[in-house]
């Protein structure tokens, strides 16, 4: 009898380590992550950013799922200038936090190590309209790390 237990629960255990794979069809259907460098329309979606240095940015959507809301995301890493950096952490309240920006995998390489800066009244400077947006800040690196999404 135990030795049965042992076996089912090993099945089981197997079962749930191996997911099934993805259907060929929705992996093919994802599109490619473009990672923009242009900085022109972080500038006019996030003006806190001023007018940025350089910038590393996704952008994606849902649009292709007429089942959902369409959803809008963006990923980006910042940096800005030094006045801008001064201006967002003397404008807003902040706290260190010990949480890494977690950004689209093509983005990883450019979040820098930190320590980062977040806070609620940060977030709500970035957030227009229907945007929701978690700010990290890494200010002697000058960077801004976002994390935004919107529902319509």
């Amino acid at each position: 009898m135990r030795a049965r237990f042992a076996s089912v629960l090993l099945l089981a255990l197997t079962a749930c380590a191996h997911p099934p794979p993805e259907d060929a069809e929705s992996t093919a259907t994802r599109p490619v992550l473009e990672v923009r460098h242009d900085t022109d329309v972080l500038a006019r979606t996030f003006p806190a950013l001023g007018a940025p240095v350089s910038a590393s940015w996704i952008r994606w959507d849902n649009a292709g799922d007429a089942s959902r809301a369409t959803a809008v995301w963006i990923d980006a890493v910042v940096q800005v200038t030094k006045p801008t950096m001064d201006s967002l952490l003397r404008q807003h309240d902040t706290e260190p936090s010990t949480h890494r920006p977690a950004v689209q995998k093509p983005l990883e390489a450019d979040v820098p190590a930190g320590p980062f800066r977040t806070g609620v009244e940060l977030n709500m400077a970035f957030s227009p309209g229907r945007m929701s947006t978690r700010v990290f800040l890494d200010p002697p690196r000058d960077t801004v790390v976002l994390q935004s999404s919107e529902i319509s």
